[in-house]
């Protein structure tokens, strides 16, 4: 053969081979993706910090979510639960009462209501200085505002 036909031959070769080698397709391993619960540093890294957080380290804003602060702060410390002496399932609590320029609101359980609203199939009569007047049909209920 003459030198053109083999460099010719060659080329096809090497050209038949590499589109094999690309054709199939390349096995790796699968990345496991990370859990919700332990988000990668590369993806804590991308999110920006809130300006309150910029001065507070890497470490110490990846533990802060898993600590366990304790007490609620704004559940009323008012109340004592004593052994057996339990809070009613769905009992209605007064929790703060908040008054500005717009008015007064109570806060009752985790529902902020104003006079006409309905909570638990009870509506709001009255917000008083330490009490929330509540009516269900004619039955009438009166919360107080535990003090110190």
């Amino acid at each position: 053969m003459t030198k053109k036909k083999i460099i010719f031959l060659a080329a096809l070769l090497i050209l038949l081979v590499l589109i094999l080698i690309l054709r199939k397709p390349i096995h790796r391993k699968a990345k496991v993706a990370p859990t919700p619960e332990t988000p990668s540093v590369a993806e804590e890294e991308k999110v920006p910090p809130t300006p309150e957080e910029a001065f507070i380290p890497l470490e110490i804003r990846r533990v802060r979510g898993t600590v366990s602060w304790g007490r609620d702060p704004f559940l009323s410390p008012l109340i004592k639960e004593e052994p057996g002496n339990g809070i009613k399932p769905g009992a209605l609590i007064l929790t703060g009462i908040v008054r500005d320029e717009e008015g007064v609101q109570a806060i009752i359980g985790d529902y902020i209501v104003n006079v006409g609203d309905i909570i638990n199939g009870k509506e709001v009569i009255s917000i008083r200085k330490n009490e929330v007047v509540l009516m269900e049909g004619k039955e009438k209920e009166i919360l107080k505002l535990e003090e110190e």
